[in-house]
This record gives structure tokens, sequence and C-alpha cells, in this order.
């Protein structure tokens, strides 16, 4: 007999911060939900404060303002129910902190009727701080001495068991409750749950979309082994979302499975909307199958494309941003960023400043002009000369001083300068990851600016993305000799020179004579994405087989090696006073700089174990 429902899925773009805006986006897919027949529209995690709001969590008139929505949308689940994330606050009793107590909670309204669940396995890592605000069904089955077990419980909606779980819920290989795993869904199944449906806020990274769908499946298959056949809905948002120093991308990518893991739907990236698919709650599948990860290096580049112009979209909209300024040097991380603020806001929109000293050859300016005019914005060249010969002259700047003189004048004077005369203009700051783990800019200089949008991109992962898009286009938007030096492939014209990145502030820097960044990027970048992503120590590093052998491509002797080693170890530690002062950053790795990766200012320290490997290591690289 089939058992079918027809479901609405709300892909809301959630705006943080801002509970009326939101209630109405709800109020209105509600209404055409209805329109639609449906028996269910499914909102995200927080769908009406919002979720990475730090610690306006704390502000009790804004939660009231968030509590005073639920009951608004109570009132309009007259035939048809509601299911959609929010605060829960319990204006009786403090949490933790002191403060008002809270839950992230689902709520499931029917014909007025309103109901909850409380969010089982609150997250403490990376950019989420869920345990620092609320109190998860964990710790309050403990405070009221019950068990979670007699807690989660079905909602009974016309007849049919419906179990709601939220986001974390679906993350559970790492959390133990009693010794065993806890799976909110199992509990819920061996409680007559016909369907799970996961209301979620899940920020965009690269690759986690296959965590996702690994960790979907992994539930999935957990209910199969027990003879559940329980399809899962997962509901997630859109929009930017940030905490400060970090913009999170909010992707969608809502998903609907059967019983035996098959994808039945998913909803597009980054696209609001309001997706409608009849489900049959009765599986006739006979056997589970099993989800493989099927990568596609070229798909991630432009994945990791549209979520930067997006970023920067949201970034721009959000904050009335009309017009973006930025340094464009000759190099390719400013061309990169000029290319994706003009997919963002338009070419129109955007000013690329060419800022040469004595020290700027006629090949980076040349480069420079190019890309302005494959890109069609607007160029103007600014020379710096007799800004810094006047002010070498009264302060006596030579060496590194005069470098750093340099990078501030072009920023914090021409570059701000220029952003102040346009309409609701600001300026970029364009350091990739590697140098800003290296600390390799200057503060009040090249590392400041409204935003980074490619902070979180090491530069052979700039270099891939700018010859992606070159290959996408059909057409040089990105000069070869500007990637030539930094990766290698069969996609580089034959013949095509080598410019090599640097900053031009010294004549140590001539790029005429092949002088330049003191960065070797394939193998430093393999070396800062271990102890960032992996991290790891350089006590492991110095073990890695993938290290060891880019040593021995890049390094004449086992001794030089570990010197450079030691010494980017060091550099790695010593610029961390500089890296808690750049500006926000997109964020789209597994560890972003930030309020994701939170390092505190110490200085670097070599293990006991590392300096026995040192001692042991054969120097005959």
């Amino acid at each position: 007999m089939e058992n079918t429902i027809k479901i609405a899925i709300g892909q809301v773009k959630v705006v943080p911060g801002q509970p009326e805006v939101n209630f109405e986006k709800i109020k209105g897919f509600v209404t055409k939900a209805k329109k639609a027949q449906c028996d269910f529209v499914i909102f995200p995690e927080m769908a009406i404060p919002g979720y990475l709001l730090s610690d306006l969590w704390e502000e009790d008139a804004y939660i009231r303002d968030c509590d005073f929505y639920t009951q608004k949308i109570a009132k309009l689940s007259k035939g048809i129910t509601i299911i959609f994330g929010n605060v829960l606050p319990d204006y009786h009793e403090s949490g933790n902190d002191g403060r008002l107590k809270k839950f992230n909670a689902a709520f499931v309204a029917h014909n007025g009727i309103l109901e909850h669940t409380i969010k089982t396995h609150e997250p403490l890592y990376r950019e989420f701080e869920d345990q620092r605000h609320f109190v998860s069904l964990k710790e309050y089955s403990q405070q009221i001495d019950k068990p979670i077990e007699d807690l989660l419980t079905p909602f009974t909606i016309n007849n049919t068991k419906i179990g709601v779980v939220i986001c974390e819920d679906v993350w559970i290989k790492d959390y133990r409750y009693n010794n065993q795993l806890l799976n909110p869904a199992e509990i819920l199944a061996l409680k007559g749950a016909k369907i799970i449906i996961a209301v979620s806020s899940s920020p965009y990274g690269l690759r986690k979309d296959e965590a996702r769908r690994r960790n979907l499946d992994f539930i999935q298959k957990q209910l199969w082994n027990k003879g559940f056949r329980i399809p899962l809905v997962y509901i997630n948002n859109v929009g930017w979302q940030n905490n400060g120093k970090n913009e999170f991308g909010f992707d969608g990518r809502s998903i609907i499975l059967d019983a035996a893991g098959n994808q039945l739907f998913e909803a597009p990236m980054w696209q609001e909307g309001l997706f409608f698919y009849n489900l049959n709650l009765n599986s006739q599948a006979i056997k589970f199958e099993n989800w493989e990860v099927k990568r596609d290096e070229v798909g991630e580049r432009r994945e990791i494309r549209e979520a930067l112009i997006q970023g920067i979209k949201e970034f721009a909209n959000t904050k009335n941003i009309q017009n973006i300024v930025i340094g464009l040097s000759g190099g390719i991380d400013s061309a990169l960023v000029a290319y994706l603020c003009t997919k963002a806001i338009g070419h129109e929109h955007v000013f690329g400043i060419n800022m040469p000293s004595k020290f700027n050859s006629d090949w980076t300016k040349s480069v420079a002009a190019k890309v302005a005019k494959n890109l069609e914005i607007n160029y103007q060249v600014i020379p710096i000369e007799d800004i810094a010969e006047l002010l070498r002259q009264k302060i006596k700047l030579e060496g590194v001083p005069d470098e750093n003189m340099q990078a501030r004048i072009r920023s914090a004077d021409i570059l701000a300068g220029v952003a102040a005369t346009l309409n609701h203009a600001v300026y970029t700051c364009n350091g990739n990851k590697t140098e800003i783990l290296f600390g390799w800019f200057t503060l009040d200089g090249d590392g400041r600016g409204a935003l980074c949008p490619l902070g979180d991109l090491y530069k052979t992962q700039v270099a891939e993305l700018a010859a992606q898009i070159n290959i996408d286009e059909g057409k040089e938007i990105f000069p070869w000799e500007l990637i030539a030096p930094i990766i290698s492939g069969d996609f580089i014209p034959v013949g095509t020179q080598k410019l090599v990145p640097s900053a031009e502030l010294s004549v140590r820097q001539d790029v005429n004579l092949g002088l330049g960044d003191p960065i070797i990027f394939p193998y430093h970048d393999q070396v800062l994405r271990q102890w960032v992503e992996y991290r790891y120590n350089i006590e492991d590093t110095i073990q890695d087989d993938i290290i060891k052998n880019l040593g021995k491509k890049y390094f004449k002797t086992t001794k030089e090696w570990l010197t450079d080693l030691e010494k980017t170890w060091q550099l790695y530690h010593l610029a961390v006073f500089k890296q808690i002062q750049s500006p926000p950053i997109l964020t789209i790795s597994k560890r972003g700089l930030g309020y994701d990766f939170r390092r505190s200012q110490l200085p670097p320290h070599l293990t006991k174990k590392y300096h026995k490997l040192r001692e042991n290591i054969s120097y005959n690289i």
C-alpha cells in the first residue's frame, strides 16, 4: 500500500540577526506550500534568528524577539505541518554561563498546535560554539535525571510518526552516551518514526558536501542494519553568516534519501527556493546502496570559484558596498581578486589601481594594465615614488622599513583615499593563505582591507583556480606568465615566460632577474597545509614521506631542508600577531584562519621527539 506525503523544502536564505525578515520569508513559503497542497513545509535549523551570531545569543531582548515569531509561525499552520528551527528559551532558569537558559530547538506546528524537540549533540569545534550558548538534550537529560530515550519522541501527524533531528545529530560518529554511540535517529525509529527529518544550518567548505553525505549514509545504514526502512530528508539553508573574523557560506544542497540510501532529490547550491517532492514512505528496496565518493578536481575548482563570488556578492549586499577598489600589482593574487569582484558586483563597480615605485618593472606594470583591460574594469596608475622619496628624506628609511613604508603608502593612503572618493566603496586585502601564515605582508599595508577574498586559498590553489578560469573562459583572462612560476601542466602554452611572484619593494626583488618572494610555493603550501588542516606538528612533518620527497626536489642537502623547515616553523608562529589583525576571510577550507583556526601568540616549540628525530635523520638528500 502506497503512503505518499508531499513535502515542500524551504531552502531559505537566512539573514542572521534579522528575525522579522526571516519570518516574512517563511510566511511567504508557507503560503506557496499551502497552494501546492503540501502536507509538510520544512525549514532549516535556526531559521528565525540565524546561526552564527557570536555573543548576540547573550542578549535576552533578542532571544525574546525570536521567540515571539515561534508563536506567529504556529498560527500559519492551519491545514499544513510546518517544521522549523528556532531558539527555545527557558525564562525561569539560568544556563551554565549564568545567563538565560536556551536550547537549540526544532518546532513542529500543525493546525495551531506547537511541539518541539531539542538538539541532542551540540558541537564545540572549529567555528561552532553551540555549547557556549545552548543546553543540549544530553545535558538536559542529566539535569532532570531522565534518560535521553524518554525525551526523544516522534511527532504524530495525521497518524504518521515523524522523527525530527537537528544538524549535528546526524554527525554522530564521535559522540558517546553511556559508552555507546548515540544515534537520535535510531531512538526515534525504535519509537515508530516512519521518516527522519534533519533540519540543519551547515556551512560550506571544500568537500563538505562529501562529508555530509558520508554521515547521512552512515545514519541510513545504521537504521537499515537494525531492520528499519526509513527515508531521510535533510534541509540546509543558503546565504552567508559570520563570526566577526570569518565569513561562512551556507550552500543549501538539501537532500532526500530513500531507505536504501539512494538520492531522490537534491536542491541547487546557493539557490534560495521552495522545492516540492512527493515522497513514498513505504520502501520497496531490498539492498542498501553504499554511497561512493566521486571526486572531481576540476569541479572542485569551479565550486570554489562560485563560493568566492557568492561570498563577495553577499558581503557587498549586506554592507551596502557599491564599489570595490583593488590594488592591481601585476601579480596573480590581485588579478584573481579583481576577476571575482567583477563577477560579484559588475566590472563598472571595480576599480583597479596600479601604484608603481622605482622598483616596479615595466613587465608587471604592463601585466596589470592587461588584466584591467581583459576584465573591462576602471583602471588608474598612481605612482608612489615621489611620496616614498619624501618619507625617506624625513625618516631616513632603508632596507625592510623602506619596503614596509611603500606597502603602507599603497594601502593606507592611496587605496583608502581612492575608496573614500567613491560612493559606498571599500578596498580589498589580496593576501593568500600561504603569505598570511608566513607573515609575508605589512601591517597597515597590504595586510589591510575590508575583506580578504583569497585568505583561505594557498598560493598554488590561487594559481590552479586562475588556470581553470582561463580554460573555462576559453581565453587568457590571467596572463599565463603569472601562473607558470607556481604550477605546471599541459594547459600552459609552450614557451610561456615566468613572471615570478614578487612584492617588488627593493632591488632584491627584481622580477627581470627572476628575483621574487622567498617562498617555494609547491613545497611550502604542502608543509603549511599539514600544520593547519591536518593539525600536524613539525615532529610529524619531519617523518612525512611526501614532505621528504619534496625536500629532495627543492633542497640540495638534508641540512638545508631541515634549516628551512625550522625557519618556516618559526615564521609560522611569529606571524600570529599579524594574522589576528588581518581582515575577515572568506572561509572555504577545513580550517580557516580567524575564529575557525584560533591561535595564541606563543613562541615556536620543538618537541623532544623532534630533536631526537633530527639527530638521527640521514643527511643524504
